[in-house]
């Protein structure tokens, strides 16, 4: 089941983030968050009106997404960079999917015409999602940042969304 983050699910999103930061580049992140960290992230979702979903499996929760507004200026209103992780053990479950359908149609109820995936590279998992759902590659940032002593790259996938 996908729906709305709750505040008791925030411990458990930390978690599954942190997994993230700990043992990928993943996240360009270096250092562990705690869930006080994370509800000011989501806090800020929330304010700009944006979504923040959970995939919750009985009570479990194994992955979420969420929208962020792209830029501050007035003129970008209408597009966002959009966010997955799953737990690691739930990958190519379909959970991801499921995430990522739910939060494009609630994009597009909401007037946003333009999703943004911001992709460290290598990430076939993620490159598939993103493609899956209509994005397309639209740029490629090399060797932008530096984690775990690697160089790595950073790739920009688009979609329009249809119908907005």
């Amino acid at each position: 089941m996908v729906r709305e983050l709750q505040d008791s699910d925030l411990e458990r999103i930390t978690e599954i983030y942190n997994y993230y930061i700990r043992r990928t580049e993943t996240s360009f992140e270096e250092s562990e968050i705690d869930s006080i960290i994370m509800m000011d992230r989501v806090e800020k979702i929330r304010k700009s009106g944006l979504p923040w979903l959970v995939a919750d499996i009985s009570g479990h929760i194994v992955g979420y997404c969420y929208a962020a507004p792209w830029h501050g200026r007035a003129a970008y209103k209408n597009t966002v960079e959009v966010t997955a992780y799953l737990d690691h053990e739930e990958l190519r479950q379909g959970t991801g999917s499921l995430l990522y359908q739910e939060l494009l149609l609630r994009l597009k109820d909401n007037g946003i015409r333009t999703a943004i995936g911001v992709i460290a590279l290598p990430n076939q998992g993620s490159v598939a999602l993103h493609e899956k759902f209509g994005f397309e590659k639209v740029g490629h940032l090399h060797s932008i940042g530096r984690k775990n002593g690697k160089w790595l790259d950073v790739g920009y996938w688009q979609v329009v969304i249809p119908g907005v």
